[in-house]
């Protein structure tokens, strides 16, 4: 009995109580032991009952039991009578279950002729001290695992194609009765019940141990794709020492992990997986000003009302001046960046069109055309695409023909004494021209000839930024001044490529003639045995325009991952790929999987289903923010506008708005244009 207590109690005897009753004729009457903590009295009680034939009527005594004894009456404690005893009449059943049932107390039985009709649970056909143990097994939580889970991988690995090993399991046969913390556990035993099956193929729930042999694997090895690079020489992707990829994001402390997967088409047979990839976090957080806008509405007079129509301010326009600034950025990028084919207009159009791209690594090798390139300036690229259009604008807004006649402002014509005064006043105070130039004196000259005047520091102004753009990008990739020089000369070209391009075409254009002039130019500068493709893929990657749309192995052999792919979608601003990803999942549009994406711009139909309250533009925002290019409300005044901080201003001499009015009055007699003015409407009325 105490070998059983403390198998069954683990160590936690205290809390176990047993008690005992004779079953012949009405011995239980005077033949029995409460319950009691104290084991070894109970044995001892045991010890002192010896066995004779005679009626039993066990239904009798379970319900005497179940009334008699003091049963706890907390619902954590585990309340069990067990029947031990063959041949016998159970008697009267019905009052022994109600009592049971009614005291939560579970009945187990030892009994040779054990029908499943019967009430309680059958724990063997014969007591002994093996069944007794048995019992215990019934009232015993198992908790069963097994580990470490590489030797676990190791051991399913040896069954699959590239792995040779193999595996046994302790004990050799365990199919049959073993011992497990003490109980003697046999198949179909309860503990058996409670054991989980093993990870790992053909091992037995009973096995104890699994001993796996050293693996060699050869998934890695061998030679996959071959191709020419720029020096006419040939490179393939081979096997030699694998490159530790994740070591750095590892070490780092701003990292935090995400997650693993398994590459698509790494994946054994039997499910291991040999090429994982890992998504790690290292962003930083920026902190964007911005403004909360209060409105309050003072009505003058008492009346507020009129009638059952009352006045309620409610203004309409966005309170948070980030988001309302990241959404007037969405709306002139979506107009930079349609697609339309030919013949489509409008609707039928699509906005931030991708481009699907991939570049390779060796999984067991050296060869890595995934790395991002340095040299590539997102600060630069953000400037230029956010400035030419503007300055785009102007210009095409010059060379219209069909606009010169609205090239002078009603200002210049009020110093025209030969002007009819009232008609002058009814015109737009300032021209296009003198918008665009800043200019506040009279033009002198034709119209044409003060156009060319202004449009060519323009042109000038974009070629510098080019210029510069390229230049900084040959420079930080260790460019010599002959490598500067070719920016300064492509410079030129480049912004000949952007002008004209306006519209929805620009962002394509830009990105496009980004590439040719910088992207080809670092080629040539950087030792780089992969291909130009995956070299403009990479240069857009670092300026944040690329969606990672997942990995896969791209082999020859089943099973076989000697090369990897990771594969993008590639985009031409930063901007057309956040507002992707956030379109995108409101849609429900797939990118597709790493062998088949789908990088299609979103559809312009499909845009009014799109709840606006939730696109978030948050990294966008920390985007401009980290590159100095956030106009936060302490940026805005009418200089940073309208003066030396437009994009407008050629010479850095650009007055602002208020100045250039006020210039534009001078040597103007405004009391005698106003008298002249009067008196022509009044004679015009008197007609």
């Amino acid at each position: 009995m105490s070998n059983f207590a403390t198998l069954l109690s683990q160590g936690r005897s205290a809390n176990l109580r047993v008690g005992g009753v004779a079953m012949r004729n009405d011995n239980h009457l005077t033949m029995h032991r409460k319950l009691t903590y104290d084991i070894n009295a109970f044995q001892r009680w045991i010890n002192g009952i010896g066995t004779e034939g005679g009626q039993t009527s066990s239904w009798n005594v379970i319900n005497w039991t179940a009334q008699n004894f003091n049963w706890r009456s907390d619902p954590e404690v585990h309340k069990v009578i067990v029947i031990i005893g063959n041949d016998d009449d159970w008697g009267s059943t019905s009052p022994a279950v109600q009592n049971l049932m009614a005291k939560g107390i579970d009945l187990f039985v030892f009994h040779n002729n054990y029908k499943k009709s019967w009430y309680g649970t059958h724990v063997d056909d014969t007591f002994d001290s093996r069944t007794f143990m048995r019992l215990a097994q019934f009232f015993t939580v198992v908790y069963d695992y097994w580990a470490p889970d590489g030797c676990i991988d190791d051991a399913v690995a040896t069954l699959e194609e590239f792995c040779d090993g193999s595996y046994s399991q302790y004990p050799a046969n365990p199919r049959n009765c073993v011992d497990i913390d003490g109980f003697y556990v046999c198949p179909g035993d309860p503990i058996y019940k409670q054991l989980t099956a093993p990870p790992i193929p053909n091992v037995d729930r009973l096995a104890a141990r699994v001993d796996v042999t050293p693996l060699t694997c050869d998934y890695d090895q061998g030679t996959e794709t071959c191709w020419t690079d720029q020096y006419g020489d040939t490179q393939c992707v081979s096997s030699g020492e694998a490159i530790e990829e994740c070591a750095q994001y590892e070490n780092d402390p701003q990292c935090g992990f995400v997650k693993s997967e398994c590459v698509d088409g790494a994946e054994g047979s039997k499910g291991t997986c040999y090429v994982h990839d890992e998504t790690w976090d290292c962003g930083e957080s920026y902190e964007i000003p911005t403004l909360e806008k209060e409105g309050e509405y003072t009505c003058a007079g008492p009346i507020r009302c009129m009638g059952s129509e009352c006045f309620d301010f409610q203004p309409e326009q966005s309170q948070d001046f980030a988001r309302a600034t990241a959404m007037m950025n969405a709306a002139n990028n979506m107009v930079s960046d349609m697609t339309c084919a030919e013949g489509q207009t409008g609707q039928a159009c699509t906005v931030f069109k991708g481009d699907a791209g991939e570049c390779k690594k060796a999984v067991g090798g050296v060869v890595d055309c995934c790395e991002k390139p340095s040299g590539v300036s997102l600060k630069d690229y953000l400037t230029l695409i956010m400035a030419v259009p503007k300055i785009d604008s102007a210009i095409m807004g010059l060379e219209d023909g069909s606009s010169f006649s609205a090239m002078k402002g009603a200002y210049q014509l009020l110093r025209d004494p030969a002007v009819d005064s009232w008609s002058t006043v009814t015109q737009p105070f300032t021209s296009r021209l003198d918008s665009v130039t800043g200019a506040f004196d009279t033009m002198k000259g034709t119209v044409q000839d003060a156009i060319l005047d202004a449009v060519q520091p323009l042109k000038e102004k974009v070629a510098e930024m080019t210029g510069k753009t390229l230049t900084n990008a040959a420079t930080s990739a260790g460019g010599s001044g002959g490598g500067a020089a070719v920016g300064g000369e492509a410079a030129t070209s480049f912004s000949e490529q952007l002008l004209g391009a306006q519209g929805a075409s620009f962002l394509s254009m830009a990105m496009t003639a980004y590439q040719i002039y910088v992207v080809t130019m670092l080629v040539i500068q950087l030792i780089w045995k992969c291909e130009e493709e995956e070299f403009e893929m990479n240069a857009k990657r670092q300026l944040k325009s690329a969606h990672y749309v997942g990995s896969y192995c791209k082999t020859k052999v089943l099973g076989a991952c000697i090369e990897k792919r990771e594969v993008y979608c590639t985009f031409n601003s930063p901007l057309s790929r956040i507002m992707q990803q956030q379109v995108r999942s409101q849609l429900g549009m797939s990118w597709g999987s790493p062998e088949s994406p789908n990088c299609g711009g979103i559809p312009i139909a499909s845009l009014d289903q799109v709840n606006w309250d939730n696109v978030n533009l948050d990294e966008w925002l920390g985007i401009l923010q980290s590159n100095g290019l956030y106009k936060g409300t302490m940026d805005f005044d009418l200089e940073s506008i309208t003066g030396t901080g437009s994009h407008l201003d050629i010479d850095a001499n650009r007055n602002d708005a208020i100045d250039r009015t006020l210039g534009r009055f001078e040597d103007t007699d405004l009391d005698e244009f106003r008298a002249n003015a009067r008196d022509e409407l009044r004679i015009e009325n008197s007609r």
